[in-house]
């Protein structure tokens, strides 16, 4: 969703996070996001990389829906 409304570039931005103090990761591009958060998971046990996968083609098919019928989804009826 946010390629698909500011374009697939970002200017740099991090992230921190509280459980691993002091440590900054930095991107400028949100599918750089999407790649690490998918290893993460595989990673800690917490998904199977086909489950990630699967996942992440299922959040993009839901935005390119939402995308393409944003107009009718938000009609009043």
């Amino acid at each position: 969703m946010l390629t698909a409304l500011v374009g697939p570039r970002t200017a740099p931005f991090t992230l921190t996070s509280v459980t691993a103090p002091g440590v900054v990761r930095t991107y400028t591009a949100w599918h750089q996001l999407t790649l690490e958060n998918m290893d993460a998971r595989v990673w800690l046990g917490i998904h199977t990389r086909l489950a990630d996968e699967a996942g992440v083609k299922l959040g993009t098919d839901v935005a390119k829906y939402g995308l393409n019928h944003a107009q009718s989804l938000f009609q009043e009826h």
